[in-house]
């Protein structure tokens, strides 16, 4: 895991300052969406900032360093949680960073998220996180509604349509040696994104039919065209998608894409996705 260069390690011995500990934390609890106990941030900050000299030093009578006790005063005095840059939490429960929190990360170490070239720290920084790619499924079913309200086949056709285009554009990632990405909550619901050579594609799915063709193509420009605009402050170089099920009967969709940077793609045409709009 990258950390930005105002808080990296110290030379040689070091001594450090309770509150030299608050930016290196706060970078580390915005990694982890579920957060991270005491014992988890000690063994971090440990790893990364490799205390030594004084700080290594046995409290008497106790079992933690010096580091690791201003690592748990961090907790016990209040430090990140009255400025509310860290969500309170009962002992031993994951400390988790608030939007307040990133907010004051992001100022306090001189935006350095934007220069990082670790994409997960930058993303979390901003609000956003890449996480692992969550198979979308593709046998689920709709629960019967009222007569008439929607047709239950419509929906479940939708969705299964969906699930399978989103699956297959994951696989083609992986078979091209990337790495596919779903969002996890925070400023971008993206469908699936991934980093390749030339930055973060971010990719928004959408099935159709001869009815919504036209509904959908729309609002699947609207969506991925927002989510590009909100992931530049994790990375200037966004490629944004859209992936249909199957080609679009209206020819006119492939040129308004186009037109504003968006790649209009599906199944045969994936490939596409490996070169400029």
């Amino acid at each position: 895991m990258a950390i930005p260069p105002s808080i990296r390690a110290k030379a040689g011995v070091t001594e450090y300052g309770e509150r030299e500990l608050v930016l290196p934390t706060l970078a580390f609890l915005a990694s982890e969406p579920d957060g991270l106990t005491t014992s988890q941030l000690i063994r971090l900050l440990v790893e990364h900032l490799r205390p030594d000299g004084p700080d290594m030093a046995i409290l008497g009578g106790r079992r933690d360093t010096h580091f690791s006790q201003k690592v748990r005063n961090l907790v016990s005095h209040d430090t990140l949680t009255d400025p509310g840059w860290v969500e309170p939490t009962p002992a031993r429960r994951p400390h988790r960073i608030t939007d307040a929190g990133r907010a004051h990360l992001a100022a306090e170490s001189g935006m350095w998220a934007g220069d990082s070239d670790d994409l997960e720290i930058r993303a979390a920084v901003a609000g956003t996180v890449l996480g692992d790619y969550r198979r979308a499924d593709e046998t689920r079913r709709t629960a019967p509604r009222e007569p008439f309200e929607m047709d239950p086949d419509a929906i479940d056709r939708a969705s299964t349509a969906h699930a399978a285009t989103q699956n297959a554009i994951a696989d083609w990632v992986r078979d091209h040696g990337w790495t596919p990405r779903s969002s996890v909550g925070g400023i971008a619901e993206f469908d699936i994104a991934w980093e390749d050579d030339r930055g973060l594609v971010v990719v928004e799915v959408k099935s159709l039919t001869p009815r919504n063709e036209t509904k959908q193509l729309r609002l699947g420009l609207g969506q991925v065209l927002h989510y590009g605009e909100l992931l530049r402050s994790v990375t200037a170089r966004v490629r944004p998608a859209l992936a249909v099920e199957r080609e679009p009967a209206d020819t006119r969709g492939r040129d308004l894409c186009r037109s504003v940077g968006v790649q209009l793609v599906w199944p045969e045409v994936f490939d596409d996705l490996s070169i400029d709009a």
